[in-house]
């Protein structure tokens, strides 16, 4: 148990230097001042997410604390609610509300989309493979 704490925080501690890593490399490439490393971040993660989660639940691709640590850890770290929460309170603070909306918007639409899009092309994988 010792051991999967320590590959947990070890997988937090990279998913945070990866989503900082894409942020800030993104946003001196664009130039953009939308977020768009977030809802990289957001969109990447949350597909991987839903990849992982169908390859340990519906295959023998990954073991249950395999799945915790890239899941929970990983990804964790690398999608994260509050800089999505501070760049929506930037926009509001600033005036820029269709920024905001589209922040909003692009975000959990995306997310959610791309959580179903990993769990069906993981699920029938695993399925194809069985």
């Amino acid at each position: 148990m010792g051991n999967s704490y320590l590959l947990l925080g070890a997988a937090g501690a990279l998913g945070t230097w990866a989503r900082v890593g894409l942020s800030q490399g993104l946003s001196q490439w664009t130039g953009w001042s939308f977020p768009v490393g977030t809802l990289s971040a957001n969109v990447l993660g949350s597909f991987a997410f839903g990849c992982l989660w169908a390859a340990a639940r519906d295959g023998d691709w990954l073991s249950e604390e395999t799945r915790r640590i890239l899941c929970l850890g990983f990804l964790g770290a690398f999608t994260t609610f509050s800089t999505f929460a501070f760049d929506n309170g930037q926009a509001w603070k600033n005036g820029e509300y269709s920024l905001l909306l589209g922040n909003l918007l692009l975000n959990n639409l995306l997310g959610i989309g791309a959580v179903l899009l990993g769990l069906r092309l993981f699920a029938r994988s695993a399925a194809i493979g069985a």
